[in-house]
């Protein structure tokens, strides 16, 4: 008599949709051979409907809210951090760290030391990585795009986004 398949609950965050899809692959074998029944939590059916919530696949807080009398403090207040880069001086160490050696980033991740997962592996294509740890830098947890622009200067000795302009 046959055994019922084992259930197998995938727990991922969505940013890391490529590696859920390439976990499923290896495990297609098992699930034709009715070994196991994969699911995830989008196959979870609700009783309501779930409130309409940008879903960035970070589970970082919302900014706490003001005190009664205070002004609203933008994020770069309450962290600390200048997070106020203009779009120029963003798309410019976007394109920075997109131009580096595969050693000098993975130095620079080394260095900044991020949680686990949120930068994805040197397999991954370099704007993935890219994206992600500008993402992390840029979020309440990280240090700050201006402290990821530092330390990218004393990597590669070029001028820094936020000083004097952009990098030539």
């Amino acid at each position: 008599m046959p055994s019922q398949p084992l259930s197998l609950f995938i727990s991922y965050s969505h940013r890391d949709e490529a590696l859920k899809q390439e976990l499923e692959d290896h495990l297609a074998l098992l699930k034709l051979q009715n070994k196991i029944r994969p699911w995830q939590d989008r196959q979870v059916e609700t009783l309501s409907p779930a409130p309409a919530v940008k879903d960035d696949g970070w589970a970082t807080p919302p900014p706490p809210k003001p005190s009664p009398g205070e002004s609203s403090p933008g994020v770069a207040q309450t962290t600390g951090r200048n997070t106020n880069m203009e779009p120029a001086q963003r798309l410019q160490l976007f394109t920075a760290l997109s131009s580096l050696p595969g050693p000098q980033f993975s130095q620079l991740v080394f260095t900044l030391n991020p949680p686990p997962g949120n930068v994805p592996p040197a397999s991954a294509p370099q704007a993935n990585r890219v994206d992600a740890l500008l993402q992390w830098a840029d979020s309440p947890m990280g240090p700050g795009l201006a402290t990821l622009d530092s330390l990218l200067t004393e990597i590669s000795g070029g001028p820094q986004v936020g000083a004097q302009g952009l990098r030539p």
